[in-house]
């Protein structure tokens, strides 16, 4: 995941809460990409726009990164218009209707009371940086550039009430299960299978 897609990402969850007329986001509405000049402009829907892009400046010798960088953005607009036409679970309603999005102050925070530590959205896969944006411990600069605060491992797989109802606050996002895990006979074979 790419810087582009770190801000449009974060633009398109401050867009939603910031929705011209947010009665049409709870009724299913025509979401679609507006495009200028070649390039896609912003994604709208029956009550106005819920983001726009940045404009791709063409300079002379500068053809492939230009062309590149169309391409990267018509993917992106591409990857939030299927987003946003999902029908997202209800913590993250809830996580959309609620959010703030925090300083780095609010990271560093986090980091002395908990220990854990601060990284690059860069190394992150999409499902960290939702849960991140989620539970408001994603913080990014006016640069664009995303940082995640991320527990002690030890916190992650918690062994107590209060350590359960700690990381159900970090990673508030439901989580599909694999089939394999869905079926309890599964796992108890697995279990049982002697080892190779």
């Amino acid at each position: 995941m790419g810087i582009t897609d770190i801000s449009a990402m974060i633009v398109s969850v401050i867009s939603v809460t910031n929705h011209p007329n947010p009665k049409s986001m709870s009724e299913k509405t025509e979401i679609k990409i507006i495009h200028k000049n070649g390039q896609p402009y912003g994604i709208r829907d029956s009550g106005g726009y819920l983001l726009f892009f940045p404009t791709i400046t063409k300079y002379d010798n500068q053809e492939q990164r230009y062309l590149d960088e169309v391409k990267e953005a018509f993917d992106l607009a591409e990857k939030i218009l299927l987003t946003l036409q999902s029908t997202p679970s209800p913590a993250l309603q809830d996580a959309v209707k609620e959010i703030a999005i925090p300083s780095i102050e609010h990271l560093l925070d986090l980091s002395a009371k908990y220990g854990g530590k601060i990284v690059s959205t860069a190394s992150l896969s999409d499902y960290e940086i939702k849960q991140a944006i989620a539970s408001g411990r994603m913080f990014v600069n006016e640069s664009c550039l995303g940082y995640v605060w991320i527990p002690n491992e030890d916190d992650i797989f918690p062994e107590t009430i209060e350590g359960v109802k700690q990381f159900e606050e970090w990673y508030p996002l439901d989580v599909e299960l694999p089939d394999e895990l869905k079926d309890f006979n599964n796992i108890l074979a697995k279990m049982n299978k002697p080892s190779a």
